[in-house]
């Protein structure tokens, strides 16, 4: 209850003037909200007075529904229902008064009351606080029809508001699901009396109908296309937005969805009739031009408007691409949450986790994706919500300065795709000011991205040293002796016709992982897997001695240098004889490039590895140190207040490869078992603040 002016009652004495000693009425004054509330609960107090106060304090404004709940629960039901009979009594039409009577009838769970109350209420205020309560009366007396419609109603007004909020989504999913759980003759449970099919079916259809079809907003991008400005620069200007998009790459002129989406950019940041030397006249956009023009029907225009005012650019997360009709997503950007209508022919490919880089439209009320997006995974956008934060916290730092600027960056360097939601939605300023930034930097964020894409990943040995394969002969003296020196020495060991040079011993998880991979790899080529038992320690290379000439199988430089000075130490005096070395990240672009020529045996499941090296993988993983969660186990991390939060992140990457592997028929990691053993269940959040330690 917020500060009021002080008014006074009816009895002409001010509110918070009440009686008592001199001393009393000399000591701090006390909050009226507080003295109001202990009034209503007070026994002593008659209703009529308690009411006349209200009103007072009240006047013109929405009463909170947490006083009446705590009428009810301090002091009885009846007295809560005698203090708003007394207010109705005084002011039978007042918003105080209506809002206080709809309060009380939802605390005693009269739902018909409740809803009669704020439906007056309603009639006579624009206040969002009275329609939410009337929509929440709706809902709980069953009557989701007039609940939609209300919504629907509200949402034209204002759909950053209202179909953002839970009770607009509500409304969809049990207007959906009661399509299958009621049948034709069922009762209708809004209380009505007639059958469902007969009273809010066809309404509820009908809204649904509505929220999924997307032919108003086909036909305005179709009305754009074929829309021909008188702008003598629209070629020369097109031109060179098609430039700066597609960087002179031709598979990506080719791609239809990226085409479309360049569309669509095109139309609201290609500006027309722009003065290079007058900075004040920017010049118009297709769509501006669209909607001024007096040929454009009227319903067409009101989309264009629409759209200019109220387009969110932004870098959405997808938890559930499973749509009810609906798919609620979330801005990394900003942390706006929205519940759209999404296509299924671009939503079925998606899932679970996926982020999606383009514009979301509130068209006559329901926000929809525009003609295409960038999908990728929550790692890629976390490193992808990075760039941009920074790039608009460094355009306000020179616009208004560090302090202001400082506000873009939320979420102290941890991962947007966890903290996003937490942190809650960024004022409504800033929201408006990054969508603008995704906006006009679009074509090179996805210059970025598809250099990202293009990207072959740096390939480590164990040892963290660039993979490079390597085939070394080096000349060595004395080979007899030589020959002793590495059969005693306890990093060698002989294996049939070479001698293996190990490494450091792997953990029990690595141990386990490799053996299990071992044995899957031998079964493909008949050999009995069963009583294999590798060592537990890492390879480092292969050395085969014949004569004078050993040749070294190792993986990198710097163990190609390593081993040269251990043959020092031996007294071998190694020279070089012949050197091949084949970077494997060369041949990973080439394959790419050609994907026939990629393979692998039938029993080889996701990562590369068999279904039994990935189980044993999984049980071993949550007690191994992890880089990504700053050195600490996965269990270790469940506990840690940020490591959790990494933690979390890294999961949620784990869901979305396996959820992509398993669309293509490959097995992956149980997911949902290490979330039960790591007790990461998706209910369990820690508490994230502003200043969150980096």
């Amino acid at each position: 209850m917020g500060k009021r002016k002080r008014r006074k009652n009816r009895s002409g004495r001010p509110l918070n003037a009440g009686g008592g000693s001199p001393a009393e009425r000399q000591s701090p004054p006390e909050d009226p909200a507080l003295r109001l509330e202990s009034q209503a609960i007070d026994p002593a107090v008659p209703p009529e007075r308690v009411a006349d106060s209200l009103l007072a304090y009240y006047e013109g404004e929405h009463v909170p529904g947490e006083l009446a709940f705590e009428i009810v629960r301090e002091a009885s039901a009846e007295r809560a229902r005698d203090i708003a009979r007394a207010a109705l009594e005084l002011e039978p039409t007042s918003l105080p008064a209506l809002t206080l009577a709809g309060a009380v009838a939802e605390a005693l769970k009269e739902a018909d009351a409740c809803v009669g109350y704020y439906r007056k209420a309603v009639e006579i205020s624009p206040d969002p606080m009275t329609h939410w309560c009337y929509v929440v009366a709706l809902q709980a007396a069953d009557r989701n029809a007039d609940a939609l419609e209300e919504l629907e109603r509200l949402s034209r007004l204002d759909p950053a508001e209202w179909a953002a909020d839970p009770l607009y989504r509500d409304s969809y999913v049990e207007a959906l699901r009661r399509q299958t759980l009621f049948s034709d003759a069922d009762a209708c449970p809004c209380g009505d009396g007639r059958s469902y099919d007969d009273c809010c079916r066809p309404r509820e259809l009908a809204a649904l109908d509505r929220f999924l079809d997307r032919s108003p907003f086909d036909a305005l991008r179709r009305a754009i296309l074929q829309y021909e400005p008188e702008a003598e620069d629209l070629e020369p200007v097109l031109a060179e937005a098609r430039s700066r998009w597609f960087m002179e790459d031709v598979d990506r002129e080719r791609d239809e969805g990226e085409a479309r989406l360049f569309a669509e950019w095109a139309w609201t940041c290609a500006r027309l009739g722009e003065d290079e030397d007058d900075e004040e006249e920017p010049g118009d956009s297709v769509l501006r031009l669209f909607l001024e023009d007096p040929a454009t029907p009227g319903p067409l225009r009101r989309q264009a408007r629409q759209w200019i005012r109220g387009v969110r650019w932004g870098l959405w997360l997808i938890k559930d691409p499973t749509p009810d009709p609906g798919v609620r997503v979330i801005d990394l950007l900003t942390g706006s949450t929205l519940y759209a209508s999404i296509p299924h022919e671009q939503i079925d490919g998606l899932v679970p986790w996926t982020a999606i880089l383009g514009a979301l439209v509130p068209v006559e009320g329901v926000w929809r994706t525009g003609a295409a997006f960038y999908p990728m995974s929550p790692s890629t956008a976390d490193h992808l919500a990075s760039v941009i934060l920074g790039l608009a916290g460094g355009v306000a730092k020179q616009v208004a300065g560090s302090k202001r600027a400082s506000r873009l960056d939320p979420y102290g360097g941890l991962p947007a795709t966890v903290v996003a939601e937490q942190m809650g939605q960024a004022d409504e300023l800033v929201c408006h000011f990054v969508s603008h930034m995704v906006d006009l930097a679009l074509p090179e964020l996805l210059g970025l991205l598809h250099e990202w894409a293009r990207e072959v990943p740096a390939l480590r040995n164990m040892d963290s040293h660039p993979l490079l394969l390597i085939k070394a002969d080096i000349a060595v003296a004395d080979p007899a002796s030589l020959q002793r020196h590495l059969q005693d020495h306890p990093d060698f060991r002989m294996h049939e016709d070479e001698i293996v040079w190990m490494g450091r011993p792997m953990t029990p998880g690595e141990a386990e992982a490799s053996l299990a991979g071992i044995k899957a790899m031998a079964r493909t080529e008949g050999i009995d897997a069963e009583d294999l038992d590798p060592s537990n320690r890492w390879t480092l290379g292969t050395v085969e001695l014949k004569g004078s000439v050993l040749t070294l199988d190792t993986n990198s430089e710097e163990r190609l240098e390593a081993f040269l000075e251990v043959l020092g130490g031996f007294g071998a005096e190694p020279e070089m004889v012949a050197r091949t070395a084949v970077d494997p990240r060369a041949e990973l672009a080439r394959r790419a490039a050609d994907p026939s020529e990629l393979s692998m045996p039938a029993d080889v499941e996701g990562w590369g590895m068999s279904k039994a090296g990935l189980d044993a993988w999984a049980r071993t993983w949550p007690d191994e140190a992890v880089p990504a969660l700053a050195g600490m186990t996965p269990r270790r991390a469940a506990q840690h207040a940020q490591g959790h939060i990494l933690l979390e992140a890294l999961l949620r990457d784990l869901e979305h490869r396996a959820a992509a592997n398993l669309r293509r028929g490959v097995v992956d990691v149980d997911v949902a078992e290490l979330r039960a053993v790591l007790g990461m269940s998706e209910g369990h959040r820690p508490h994230v603040s502003a200043t969150s330690p980096v």
